[in-house]
């Protein structure tokens, strides 16, 4: 609820105060735990009565006067109990009859249920006094105290009355808000899906023109490629032949190349070999003309010397004519 400021009554930020904040810790009071205990067994997931953010709620609905007046944990009290009217858990009439009867046996008589109590002994010297008598009703008609309770039940009913009406008035607002929402969300999802329809229509020509280039480069791609393997095919018989003609004109050539590389070398030994035995020749005739030539004071040779000679000239090769 908000105040004269315009700010909820629990928006204190800002606003000036004349009292210090109060920063001491301290033990919770039995009171306190008894409080959070039952906010925990409301918002637990098994039962799920209330919520915490339905809590927070009912504190910042109070008025000025509430809040102000209130402690902190009788804030959770008063934002529980008007939370469970307003969810029909439980009504004003059975609060306000409960807190009675509490009160009442709190402070020793119990109209529910009365105890009997032993009477009081008489001071020494004082008389009893005597019990009075009951009164007597008429049939049909209600005791006093039963008439003079029906205007403490009165405000009761206004509350619950009232109770009943804010919360079928917060009810309205809430189904209102939700229709409201609901047709917002519904126009969004219409409004996303025609964007999304329009978007995609570009989107699909633009994809279809694609795969359509895709296709055509792939099957001019193909075509070149088959033309390409033809042309190949056909250029591979002609090749290989000249490669053939190529190989084996090559090989005649290294063959006579060989053949007259063998000759000119077979010449050139033949050639070197008779140089040689002529060589040989002219110096075995040369050794064998002054083998046979006598020197001058030198002793004759006899027929054993000469046939020395000729084994000599006989092993070294060389022939006499």
């Amino acid at each position: 609820m908000q105040g004269e400021t315009g700010r909820g009554v629990h928006d204190l930020g800002g606003a000036p105060g004349d009292e210090p904040v109060d920063r001491e810790e301290h033990e919770p009071h039995a009171f306190e735990k008894r409080v959070g205990a039952l906010l925990r067994l409301l918002s637990h997931p098994d039962k799920r009565v209330m919520r915490v953010d339905e809590l927070r709620r009912g504190i910042e609905s109070l008025n000025e006067t509430e809040y102000a007046g209130y402690a902190y944990y009788e804030r959770w009290v008063e934002s529980i109990r008007r939370i469970l009217v307003e969810k029909g858990v439980v009504s004003e009439a059975e609060l306000l009859r409960k807190i009675a009867e509490v009160r009442q046996r709190l402070q020793g008589s119990q109209p529910f249920a009365p105890a009997a109590t032993p009477a009081a002994a008489p001071a020494p010297g004082r008389a009893t006094p005597a019990a009075p008598a009951p009164r007597k009703v008429a049939r049909g008609t209600a005791p006093k105290a039963a008439k003079s309770a029906k205007p403490a039940q009165r405000p009761a009913a206004r509350r619950s009355a009232a109770a009943k009406k804010a919360a079928a008035i917060r009810r309205a607002t809430v189904k209102r808000a939700t229709a409201k929402r609901s047709a917002s969300a519904k126009k969004a999802v219409r409004t996303r899906r025609a964007e999304v329809k329009r978007s995609a229509t570009p989107r699909r020509a633009a994809a279809k023109k694609a795969l359509a280039t895709r296709r055509g480069a792939a099957k001019r791609a193909a075509t070149q490629r088959r033309a390409a393997g033809k042309k190949a095919a056909a250029t591979r018989p002609a090749t290989a032949k000249r490669t053939a003609a190529k190989r084996s004109a090559a090989a005649k050539k290294a063959a006579a190349t060989r053949r007259s590389t063998a000759k000119r070398g077979a010449a050139t030994r033949g050639a070197a070999a008779k140089k040689a035995a002529a060589t040989r020749r002219s110096a075995v005739k040369r050794t064998a003309k002054r083998s046979t030539t006598p020197r001058s004071g030198a002793p004759k040779r006899t027929g054993a010397g000469r046939s020395a000679s000729k084994r000599t000239v006989a092993k070294r090769g060389g022939r006499r004519r």
